[in-house]
């Protein structure tokens, strides 16, 4: 039987294999830790990470969301989905993200650079 505590084992193996560049086992961790346990938002947000770090642009706004409806002040799950908005031409959505993550941590200085960046 498995347990949510395992979730978090695999989340971390997943966080390391993406260190190590080893992105199909990494992926394979995380979506194993979001098959164990589909609340964990930090392994949503890895496997975001992870989708940005290959280009699946598309997929990693799906994980960045899941990760925000998960725990909604995740400051960098908002952060990083302005990011992709903005690699996927939405601007605006983009901002809106960036102003999420300010309101979940008002003094953050790179979702503010990121802000300003967006609204150029």
């Amino acid at each position: 039987m498995q347990v949510p505590a395992d979730a978090a084992i695999h989340a971390n193996l997943g966080l390391s294999l993406r260190d190590l560049g080893r992105t199909r086992e990494s992926e394979a961790a995380l979506r194993r830790a979001l098959d164990i346990d589909p609340g964990l938002a930090d392994a949503s947000y890895a496997l975001g990470l992870l989708l940005v770090d290959i280009g699946r642009l598309p997929e990693a706004e799906a994980a960045f969301n899941r990760a925000i409806e998960i725990a909604p002040n995740l400051a960098h799950a908002h952060n990083n989905l302005g990011a992709v908005l903005l690699q996927l031409d939405r601007p605006a959505d983009a901002e809106a993200a960036f102003r999420r993550a300010l309101a979940c941590h008002p003094n953050w200085p790179e979702a503010r650079c990121n802000l300003g960046a967006g609204a150029i």
